[in-house]
């Protein structure tokens, strides 16, 4: 019997889905592009998420996602999960 299919995913297995790198994946969570859900230390993307947002990548819906900068240098966002 084959297990159930995965639901939730973490940052990276999210990346690796969408083809883009982790980073990335933590701007659009932090700028509410990507919706993600806090469990414990964890963040996790549903699958149906993944799928939404893959779909307006494909069909470039998506605004370009460049890490903002100040005076020359790139401003940091908080990390995913973790409260400024």
């Amino acid at each position: 019997m084959d297990p159930a299919p995965k639901v939730l995913y973490s940052r990276k297995e999210t990346a690796l889905a969408l083809a883009l790198s982790v980073s990335t994946v933590d701007v659009m969570i932090a700028r509410g592009m990507l919706r993600a859900v806090h469990f414990g230390r964890r963040t996790l993307v549903h699958r149906d998420e993944i799928e939404r947002v893959g779909r307006r990548i494909a069909q470039e819906d998506l605004p370009v996602v460049w890490p903002e900068k100040q005076n020359g240098k790139t401003i940091r966002l908080p990390q995913a999960g973790r409260i400024a």
